[in-house]
């Protein structure tokens, strides 16, 4: 059977992410109306103008009427949610236990079958548990969390693990009992006591994904357990065939970032209308302005706009939910200059914005967490079948495929 009943707090979720993207694409509207203004005043001639009543219309117009109608989308689902919600607290006066009958009203999600329509994480409530669970429920006994929050967070990572593909399900099952888990309001792993602490009572609804900051900081542990040295992690310093994590990480940022140096797109939301070549002397200078971190001093009058030209392209690539383990990895190969809005900011604790968090303040040197927050992001990702992972593994490829050759290491 399908879907039975709403569980309304996650249609009201959706119907902020469609007015938030609804939001983005009349922004995204009023950039390109800005670069078309810019193109006619150093493009003359009849192309020009061809070029500009085709974005007047139809384009221009398919993208307001996109946007009006998600707009009216994301406000019929939020009207749907509530209209759920006061019929489940009229209904709740069925009395006590009242599953089926008048008064009585379904809530959440019931299928007994797979249905085509189901994601990995829903498809996940579906399955047997396996033989771990009950070593599991002991094993995470959450310090400070009453007895409710405790069973759901215990099933819910029981569900997202049993489901999770190899060797990641293995490298859970192998270190779980290993750590203590603490209810905090930060997430974060402690490595010399063997702490996960995690807001277990909001990370069924994490925005970035359920239970995607567990896994993070799982995944720092088992990075951490996988070196057989204390405090040390296994990513700081493998390679593979020669090959170092973090030399990788390098070469897949430096890559792209000088293939759109070379040759700038020309977006319009996800398509791209044309590009923009660059001369190779320009583009070489501006690709190692951003991996050397020395902004654009140096750079002549053209360099500097190529530079912000890249900047923001990368800024728009990165800007969903689902790219933040590659906008956290950019800023941290680039000083926090590309990013897509998430990432780690604060290094030393003042309060300000610093990359600190990735370079040693005395010479300018790469510290390792590069290489550790690439696997914690991309052990998460792995485990909760995160649809982001196509993201991270597009725009870092050879370092994606390093850490699951690391990961089949790990396991063997």
């Amino acid at each position: 059977m399908g879907l039975v009943g709403m569980n309304p707090e996650i249609v009201k979720s959706v119907s902020r992410e469609i007015a938030r993207q609804a939001q983005d694409l009349a922004a995204s509207q009023r950039r390109i109306d800005g670069y078309v203004q810019q193109l006619t005043r150093v493009w003359g001639g009849p192309d020009c103008q061809r070029f500009r009543r085709t974005w007047e219309s139809p384009q221009r117009a398919q993208m307001s009427a996109a946007t009006t109608a998600l707009t009216d989308l994301g406000a019929t689902l939020a009207r749907e949610a509530e209209e759920q919600i006061q019929t489940s607290q009229a209904g709740s006066t069925g009395g006590p236990g009242a599953t089926s009958g008048p008064g009585a009203t379904t809530v959440g999600l019931v299928s007994t079958t797979d249905g085509p329509g189901d994601s990995p994480l829903e498809a996940a409530k579906k399955e047997p548990l396996g033989d771990f669970a009950q070593g599991l429920d002991e094993a995470l006994d959450v310090a400070g969390l009453n007895d409710k929050n405790q069973a759901a967070a215990a099933l819910r990572i029981k569900q997202i693990a049993n489901v999770a593909p190899e060797p990641y399900k293995s490298l859970f099952l192998e270190h779980y009992e290993e750590f203590s888990y603490h209810n905090d309001s930060r997430g974060f792993y402690q490595p010399a006591s063997d702490e996960v602490h995690l807001d277990f009572t909001n990370e069924k609804n994490n925005p970035r994904g359920s239970y995607a900051t567990f896994f993070h900081e799982f995944g720092h542990g088992v990075d951490e357990h996988e070196s057989n040295s204390p405090n040390q992690y296994l990513s700081s310093g493998y390679e593979h065939n020669g090959v170092t994590l973090h030399d990788t990480l390098v070469q897949d940022v430096r890559d792209n970032i000088h293939q759109v140096a070379s040759e700038i797109p020309f977006r319009l939301g996800p398509w791209t209308l044309f590009t923009t070549k660059v001369p190779a002397d320009q583009a070489q200078h501006v690709t190692d302005a951003l991996m050397n971190r020395t902004g654009t001093s140096g750079l002549s009058n053209a360099e500097v706009k190529v530079y912000n030209r890249v900047v923001d392209y990368f800024s728009q690539e990165l800007r969903s939910a689902d790219a933040e383990v590659a906008s956290d990895l950019y800023g941290g190969v680039t000083g926090n200059v590309i990013h897509g809005g998430y990432g780690h900011w604060d290094g030393d604790g003042d309060g300000t914005n610093d990359a600190l968090y990735w370079y040693n303040s005395s010479d300018n040197s790469w510290k390792d967490t590069q290489q550790l927050e690439f696997f914690a992001g991309y052990f998460s990702q792995q485990i909760t079948q995160d649809p982001g992972l196509a993201i991270t593994q597009r725009l870092l490829p050879s370092s994606s495929a390093l850490l699951d050759q690391m990961a089949a290491d790990m396991k063997d």
